[in-house]
């Protein structure tokens, strides 16, 4: 399990659409949802930098060129009960920079019910 001994860097739903995040070396994105609501989901782009900052499981690479993920079947709505995970690896010493392009998942106190969460 890729986010058993990693860092929460951050949990988004709702319509929330942070701008970036930047982690040195692997990261993880993790995407759960229950069994209640389903919505279109999100859409991002991710590639490799050198600037520092603060549905099943699948090893992307990043590159100096931008590429991009979605939910499944974005951008028509998800499905109940999903549990996927992306790990996004980079070139040593290298950064990933994460943008995200669109965002719709159910909104709950606390992103409890479905979520995007971005492990380092």
């Amino acid at each position: 399990n890729w986010t058993s001994t990693s860092n929460v860097l951050g949990a988004w739903c709702g319509n929330e659409q942070p701008q970036f995040c930047r982690t040195r070396g692997a990261t993880t994105l993790l995407f759960k949802t229950d069994e209640s609501n389903v919505f279109r989901g999100f859409k991002l782009s991710y590639k490799q930098t050198r600037e520092r900052c603060s549905c099943s499981d699948q090893e992307l690479t990043a590159h100096y060129y931008v590429r991009t993920l979605t939910s499944p079947n974005y951008p028509f709505s998800y499905a109940n009960n999903m549990d996927c995970s992306w790990k996004i690896s980079t070139s040593p010493g290298r950064f990933v920079q994460i943008k995200f392009l669109n965002m719709k998942i159910e909104s709950s106190s606390g992103c409890l019910a479905d979520y995007v969460k971005i492990y380092n």
